[in-house]
């Protein structure tokens, strides 16, 4: 559920702005109220996907603790406020080099099996350790997921998927400053 939120926003960060094309052109909006309705609309689907997880711990006749609950939320605000830095970085740079939104899909599509959602990195081995520490969605998943199913918080997670977080908050800042005034010349 979680990893069709993220791979959501990207593939669709590629085209929110050409999307959004007689918006900007009518009027100034800001670039962020594009990419903050794409994160909302991506939101939605992600609660209503979310329901799901009710009857499946009926099913198994387990819930997860309050304490997991909290700290899953929070793992969710890091990878919603990570997700709106990426949006915002891949729907300039997808504006500027049309070419790049394909290539995006199908780079999302192979991180799909390269990261820890069908598998986890412990029936793997060492193997397993390696692709996890190399991919960042897994810490973005870590951090959501595990706390929920009550496996052991690993703080390690926590440190990376927040410096994740603030490179690409200021990537986002850095290029949207750059760029803001010339995003309606490349429509």
């Amino acid at each position: 559920i979680l990893w069709q939120f993220i791979s959501g926003v990207i593939n669709k960060a590629g085209s929110v702005f050409t999307k959004n094309r007689m918006f900007m052109l009518q009027r100034n909006w800001p670039a962020t109220s594009f990419v903050l309705w794409l994160i909302y609309s991506e939101l939605l689907i992600l609660a209503h996907n979310g329901i799901i997880l009710i009857p499946i711990f009926l099913y198994w006749n387990t819930w997860p603790s309050m304490t997991g609950i909290l700290i899953s939320v929070a793992g969710l605000l890091v990878t919603v406020l990570t997700a709106m830095s990426v949006g915002m970085v891949v729907g300039i740079v997808a504006l500027r080099y049309r070419d790049l939104q394909p290539i995006l899909k199908s780079l999302i599509r192979m991180a799909f099996f390269v990261s820890p959602i069908i598998w986890l990195e412990r029936d793997l081995g060492a193997a397993g350790n390696l692709i996890t520490l190399l991919n960042p969605f897994g810490y973005f998943l870590h951090i959501v997921r595990d706390p929920i199913l009550g496996f052991p918080i690993n703080p390690v997670d926590w440190v990376v998927a927040c410096c994740i977080l603030g490179v690409c908050s200021l990537s986002a800042f850095l290029i949207l400053a750059r760029t803001k005034h010339r995003l309606a010349f490349w429509l």
